[in-house]
């Protein structure tokens, strides 16, 4: 079964191909940008450029007989507005804003790291929106994609970016007398380095793409 792909670059859009191949789907590749610097000045074009540029490869998947459109990229799904985008185009989309409302249900506090405050504030947004008590620490950090996009060693990444100290700050912070209960991974970057995280960090690291490929096994059917 075929499903559409996109993210930001090449790179995290072979990252979602990846997944979606590994666990039984044919992808299609759909990158919307060259590179991260690209992408981040298209979030910031306009909504409207962006939904337009998802709209098109909708068509271009139904016309190759894609089921679904998977977004694996958190910076694009807070750029546009994929519940109008799924109505207009009747198409079934997937995005990691779907599991963190998830995430907010069950949470009371919550570090999240993105690409950009874009990013992150989206994904605020949308937990918001399921819990208003819900307390969050987040943080944009487009250094750490970039090194990724790269291609450099995740322990090269942590050490030149300071990453080991990034944690510790996330891990002592109090929130209402408690301590955060898990860090959010809001980039699909970062998985790429998630073996390292979990090394130098007791913290509960959540990957939304768990949860993307849970959904994506619910809405399309075999």
């Amino acid at each position: 079964m075929k499903i559409a792909v996109t993210a930001g670059t090449p790179v995290d859009t072979g990252l979602g191909c990846k997944i979606i191949e590994y666990h039984g789907y044919e992808a299609l590749s759909f990158p919307v940008a060259k590179n991260p610097e690209e992408q981040d000045r298209l979030q910031f074009l306009g909504q409207s450029t962006l939904e337009k540029k998802v709209e098109e490869i909708i068509d271009i998947g139904k016309e190759k007989d894609a089921k679904a459109l998977f977004i694996y990229c958190n910076s694009l799904s807070t750029a546009i507005d994929y519940k109008k985008i799924e109505k207009n185009k009747n198409f079934e989309i997937i995005t990691p804003l779907k599991v963190y409302e998830e995430y907010a249900k069950n949470f009371k506090s919550l570090g999240v790291i993105g690409a950009n405050s874009q990013a992150v504030h989206g994904i605020e947004k949308v937990m918001k929106s399921q819990n208003l008590k819900l307390n969050l620490v987040t943080l944009g950090i487009l250094p750490l994609v970039i090194s990724i996009e790269n291609h450099e060693e995740p322990k090269e990444i942590i050490e030149k970016l300071d990453i080991k100290n990034l944690l510790k700050f996330f891990e002592n912070i109090k929130i209402d007398g408690g301590n955060i209960e898990a860090l959010v991974l809001g980039c699909t970057h970062f998985p790429y380095i998630k073996d390292e995280l979990y090394k130098i960090s007791k913290l509960n690291i959540l990957d939304p793409a768990e949860g993307m490929l849970e959904l994506l096994d619910k809405i399309v059917k075999w």
